[in-house]
């Protein structure tokens, strides 16, 4: 069992890495963001889409098809947060503001859902603030506008991730996926000045778009997979230890060498803090 789901959630790892890194690489600095977040959205709910004929599980009660619809909701603010996270901040720096969302997943969940918090969880919560405040200060964490999107993604993937633990029991993932996708495809033209030019646009860095949703289905999948198999904690505890190499990738391969040490020193603490977690 171990050597079946081990190699699987590496692969997930090594995937959200590569996600990270290409969508971080394609929208530096860019204003392009609803063009990526449509085409993100397109691309996925296809793949989803034929995926969910294949394996199609779906409670068709009105309290379930209504918490899907409010997931895709969610999904598509926390889409657009991820494409503005990267655009303005280095990966080595949102990478460890975005572990807080480990922190509000089991908060939201003593809230939400009625899980309660124990010891460990506890002390996990107060290292990882501890690892994000060395890279970034609490006052910056607030008032900084850069920083602040990353905040904000984190708090909409708490959420995304806490009705997902609610719903994963009664819907396959890709029925899951398509309703995290296809919701962008409608509500991005509807907030778009230039619907022609956004529907257009999926022809202008089509290799990358393409790139970014298939790394990222890939991600989803290999990691869906993996806790078929494997303990949650254990999976957990692995996927998210390799969020230490996303904070390196940003340093070696993009190149962004600024408070290096301090980077390197918040992730490994934040890491610590997301075991205890899990």
């Amino acid at each position: 069992m171990f050597q079946n789901w081990l190699p699987i959630v590496i692969l997930a790892g090594f995937a959200n890495i590569g996600y990270d890194l290409l969508t971080r690489y394609s929208l530096k600095d860019s204003d392009r963001l609803l063009e990526y977040s449509w085409s993100f959205g397109l691309i996925r709910t296809f793949i989803f889409g034929v995926a969910s004929i294949i394996s199609f599980k779906m409670e068709m009660s009105s309290s379930n098809i209504l918490s899907l619809f409010l997931l895709g909701f969610v999904n598509t603010i926390n889409i657009y947060l991820l494409m503005k996270m990267h655009s303005l901040n280095e990966l080595s720096v949102s990478s460890v503001i975005v572990t807080l969302r480990i922190v509000l997943v089991p908060i939201f969940a003593f809230l939400f859902v009625g899980e309660k918090l124990n010891f460990m969880e506890y002390a996990g919560i107060v290292t990882i603030f501890m690892g994000v405040s060395i890279v970034t200060s609490p006052s910056k964490l607030i008032r900084d506008g850069a920083t602040r999107v990353a905040l904000f993604f984190a708090i909409t993937t708490a959420v995304a991730t806490t009705l997902l633990k609610r719903l994963i029991g009664d819907n396959s993932v890709p029925i899951l996926a398509l309703f995290m996708s296809f919701p962008l495809v409608f509500v991005i033209p509807l907030i778009s000045k230039n619907k022609k030019r956004l529907i257009m646009s999926i022809k202008t860095d089509f290799v990358k778009k393409a790139g970014i949703a298939l790394v990222s289905a890939a991600t989803l999948s290999l990691l869906a997979f993996a806790l078929r198999f494997g303990a949650v904690g254990k999976v957990n505890a692995i996927f998210q230890s390799m969020t230490i190499l996303t904070v390196i990738s940003g340093i070696v391969i993009l190149k962004e060498r600024e408070r290096m040490l301090y980077k390197i020193v918040g992730i490994v603490i934040a890491v610590t803090g997301t075991l205890l977690l899990v």
